[in-house]
């Protein structure tokens, strides 16, 4: 074979070292990969190293898997047992409420109502007066409810009222009050034995219409009651109001004469009846 070599020119020089540097970039058949390449040719499956890789986590000791390692399924949620209490609430509210009557037993000093009751009795007897005839007028005081001042002047008790010829006996005992009665408006106001009220503690005593007016009749037949009177502006009338009650509230000494002005009772005082 002959060989023949040309001459090579300017040109040629920079096309040569040109392929050169091409073939220099790109990795020889049969070598590695150039450590620069970032992409790795896939393996064997039988190539790849270090232990297998399991579904359910890190081999156990034992050959098994470990079991604080294994999952739950997905969408299982682990059973919680309640607590004692939580499964005991009838008995928990029982023993609550057993605790704060204890507390409260042990708060509250050993003092019994009736205690508390004995001490205020014992207060009030001491004083000698109720506090309801401490804060009320009494016979001989002018008190005032509206337009109309009332005054009690006289109390008694009978048996029997009325003239000879027309007289009223009592079921129980009549109590006499002796009332003065006077008109401050402007206008006339009715005056009744129906507008008072004899009052002991809780109990209410109305009076007794008729044997008012017969109290309030002399022997020649005159009446000045309180049998549906009207009374002036700025006078004055008098008249006996007679209450019909058991023996123990006609002797009692707390009794109150509640007094109203009108049918309606728009406005009431009381007057202490005590002797």
């Amino acid at each position: 074979m002959e060989f023949v070599i040309h001459p090579i020119g300017g040109g040629d020089v920079f096309a040569v070292q040109g392929l050169l540097e091409v073939l220099a970039s790109q990795p020889a058949k049969g070598h590695p990969m150039s450590s620069d390449n970032r992409f790795s040719p896939p393996q064997p499956f039988s190539a790849q190293s270090g232990p297998q890789a399991t579904s359910h986590g890190p081999q156990h000791p034992s050959g098994g898997n470990d079991p604080s390692s294994i999952q739950p399924p997905l969408g299982s949620h682990p059973t919680q047992r309640k607590n004692w209490f939580a499964r005991h609430k009838f008995l928990t509210a029982l023993g609550i409420i057993a605790t704060l009557i204890v507390v409260g037993s042990a708060l509250g000093g050993g003092t019994s109502p009736s205690d508390n009751v004995a001490a205020s009795t014992d207060s009030t007897n001491n004083s000698g007066e109720s506090s309801t005839q401490e804060s009320v007028p009494g016979i001989g005081e002018n008190v005032t409810a509206g337009d109309m001042s009332y005054t009690v002047t006289a109390i008694d008790t009978t048996d029997t009222v009325g003239p000879s010829f027309l007289s009223s006996t009592a079921k129980g005992t009549f109590v006499l009050v002796t009332v003065e009665v006077t008109n401050n408006s402007n206008e006339s106001s009715m005056v009744d034995s129906s507008f008072f009220t004899l009052r002991n503690g809780e109990k209410s005593y109305q009076a007794d219409s008729s044997a008012s007016m017969y109290a309030n009749t002399d022997e020649d037949g005159d009446s000045s009651s309180f049998f549906i009177e009207n009374l002036n502006p700025d006078l004055t009338m008098t008249g006996i109001v007679v209450f019909d009650v058991p023996e123990s509230i006609a002797s009692a000494t707390d009794n109150v004469l509640q007094a109203q002005t009108g049918f309606w009772g728009t406005e009431t005082v009381d007057i202490a009846l005590s002797k």
